[in-house]
Parts: C-alpha cells; sequence; structure tokens
C-alpha cells in the first residue's frame, strides 16, 4: 500500500473523517471544475466538499475510503492521457465498480449527454456523471452493470456511418440482450426517433436509446422482442 493510503487510513482510525484537498495539474475552468465536483459527489460519493477556484483544487471532507477514490477519480480526470478505460474497485466489496472512460470521436457536450441518457436507461446506471473537459464519462455499479456500460460506450463512440451494419449484441444474464443497430436506414434523428417510437409502442421495449454522434439505436429486451425489432428496422422504407 502506498504512503499516502497509509497516511489516509491513519488518519481515520483517530477521527473517522479526513479533510483533503485534491489540486489540479491542468488548470479547469470554473464550470469543468463544478463538472468535477458533481462527479465527485455522484459517483464518489463525497457529501462534503468546497471548490477553491483561484487554485484550482476542491477540499473535500470523507471516510478513508472516500477519499481515497476520490484521489483516484481526479488523478483520472486530470491525466486523460493513457488507456481510454480505468477501473476503481472498493476494498471489500468487489461488486462496487468504479470506470473512467475517455471518447475518442464523439466528443461533445451533446454527444456526452446523450451517451449518459443512454448508460443511465439502457445499462441501469444511476450513479453517473461527464466530465467535458476530459471527453470523460465517469460510472459505478455492479460488475454485470458496469460492463455493459463499457461495451456500449465502445459501441457509440464512432462517427456516423463508421458502425458496421449487422448485429452488434451483448448478452447478460438470463435472456437478456442488449443490441446496437447501425444501419443506412437509422442515419436521420427522424428515422432514429420513429424506431424508438414504434419499439414502444408496437413491441413494449422501454430500454431504449439513440446516439446522434453514431448514427444508431441502442434497445435492451429479451432476444424475441430484439430480433422483431431487428425485422421492423429492415421493413422500414
Amino acid at each position: 500500500m502506498k504512503l499516502s493510503a497509509l497516511l489516509i487510513f491513519a488518519a481515520a482510525l483517530a477521527n473517522g473523517q479526513i479533510d483533503r484537498t485534491l489540486h489540479f495539474l491542468t488548470a479547469p475552468p470554473p464550470a469543468a471544475l463544478e463538472e468535477a465536483a458533481t462527479l465527485l459527489r455522484t459517483v464518489g460519493g463525497i457529501g462534503q466538499l468546497r471548490l477553491d477556484p483561484l487554485n484550482p483544487a476542491i477540499d473535500i471532507r470523507g471516510s478513508a475510503s472516500e477519499i481515497l477514490l476520490a484521489e483516484w477519480l481526479v488523478n483520472q480526470l486530470d491525466r486523460p492521457g493513457g488507456p481510454p478505460t480505468r477501473e476503481y474497485r472498493l476494498p471489500g466489496n468487489q461488486d462496487d465498480v468504479i470506470r473512467v472512460a475517455f471518447l475518442a470521436n464523439n466528443t461533445g457536450a451533446r454527444d456526452l449527454q446523450e451517451l449518459l441518457t443512454t448508460l443511465r436507461t439502457v445499462a441501469g446506471l444511476q450513479r453517473i456523471a461527464q466530465y467535458n473537459a476530459a471527453h470523460a464519462i465517469a460510472w459505478r455499479g455492479k460488475t454485470a452493470e458496469a460492463n455493459l456500460a463499457a461495451w456500449l460506450i465502445r459501441q457509440l463512440d464512432t462517427p456516423a456511418g463508421a458502425g458496421a451494419p449487422g448485429a452488434h449484441q451483448y448478452t447478460g444474464n438470463g435472456d437478456d440482450v442488449t443490441r446496437v443497430f447501425f444501419s443506412p436506414r437509422l442515419q436521420a434523428t427522424q428515422d432514429r426517433e420513429a424506431v424508438l417510437a414504434a419499439t414502444r409502442a408496437k413491441l413494449r421495449i422501454t430500454r431504449s436509446s439513440t446516439s446522434t454522434g453514431a448514427a444508431a439505436v441502442v434497445l435492451r429486451d429479451t432476444a424475441a422482442r430484439i430480433e422483431r425489432a431487428a425485422q421492423l428496422i429492415e421493413s422500414r422504407q
């Protein structure tokens, strides 16, 4: 264990709560610092924090495990170079997974917001936030949710028209299928919205979303309903 981690745990034994200042090497603008704070609250579970935009830094208070996670998160956001997806697991709970992904293609604010909506709606994630300054998304959930989210990001972080037509499918436990549809029939926004409306009305598929950047539709349901959705998409003129 690193020295900083040992010092944090020693302080925690003394009073249970630790004060820590998290510094950024790359000075983020005020809006980005606010986003980082939101990410620490949502994904890191840090309830007590204060922004210091002049340094720039974030002052936080939390338990030993919360401080270590917050430090890890800020380090990832402040150093976006490296692996596109990084993972942190809390000691003592290996099914509590935190990941940070950096987008390479669909990096606009709208793209990130659409991707957040997809991960909430389709993957079922609630603890998720974006950091536009580094084109990053951070999320926290069980291993199965985190794996599906990572797969969805790989599928959707592609330019429009780059996704190969055909089955881009992820199978979860039991009869749980997620598919990303790329098709010439889905290039226009109105076509993607029409598919979502039709699959909801005719097939009762509610875990669904679209991606403007990738020109794709994402659906999650049983294998039978997903196949019927594929037929519906292919039948469109």
